[in-house]
């Protein structure tokens, strides 16, 4: 298992128990040092043997709606999958940024979404190295397109129960976590001719990263659609890639 999956697992077991009041067992000092062990051991055995991730492309992306129903038969998680792997993608999104993770402060709620008619707008109150301010980003409607983002979230809000707080809950309401986007991912990648081990979370925004620079996107552009700061999105254009992940 992953440093970051686990990880994730402690963010849970620390949402549940803030949400009941009770004291969050994942603070112990013990807890730091063994996921530090953790982290050094897992580099150590993984950092020879480990391929690069592979880009999720608009290629790739429909191969992946194609086969959804293969990974899941339930049409409300069919319909919620579809939405969120198409606001990762042109959203550029970690998957903290989205659902829940390492930190519960990131995560998208539904009153973050704005849908109208041509477009998605979302309100990043917080994320990875921001400043304080909330940052509004839109994602524009693809018309007639099966990759539609805004026809997919509008379809998506329209099942989903109106009482929670999180954007993408289970039918049951429960929050879903970085864990469940990452299984169903590599299960529907499985069912396709892709290397779904070579796809993770972050492979929507490597793919997106990567198809702007290849459409021809400034510096500027790249790093507002990434909410990056600094050039560190340069490691997340592989149009190297491309052709392995189209394939």
């Amino acid at each position: 298992m992953s440093p970051s999956t686990i990880r994730t697992y402690l963010s849970s077991i620390s949402f549940t128990h803030k949400i009941y009041n009770m004291p969050d067992p994942t603070n112990a000092p013990n807890i730091a040092i063994i996921l530090s062990g953790v982290s050094k051991q897992y580099t150590n055995s993984n950092s020879q043997t480990r391929k690069p991730l592979l880009p999720i492309t608009t290629n790739v992306m429909q191969q992946l709606l194609a086969h959804l129903h293969l990974a899941t038969r339930n049409k409300y998680d069919m319909l919620m999958y579809k939405a969120l792997f198409l606001i990762c993608y042109y959203g550029c999104m970690r998957a903290s940024e989205v659902v829940l993770s390492t930190n519960p402060q990131h995560v998208l709620l539904d009153k973050d979404i704005e849908i109208n008619d041509t477009c998605v707008t979302i309100c990043f109150r917080s994320y990875k190295h921001h400043n304080g301010k909330p940052k509004k980003f839109n994602i524009k409607e693809k018309r007639g397109s099966l990759l539609c983002p805004v026809e997919a979230l509008k379809r998506y809000r329209s099942i989903r129960p109106a009482a929670t707080r999180q954007f993408f809950v289970f039918q049951t309401g429960l929050p879903l976590q970085r864990q469940h986007l990452s299984c169903i991912l590599k299960k529907t990648a499985s069912h396709t001719t892709l290397d779904h081990t070579r796809f993770n979370t972050h492979s929507f925004r490597i793919g997106r990263a990567t198809q702007l620079h290849n459409m021809g996107a400034n510096e500027k552009e790249i790093m507002t659609t990434g909410r990056w700061k600094s050039n560190a999105y340069k490691q997340y254009i592989r149009p190297h890639c491309i052709t392995l992940s189209n394939k």
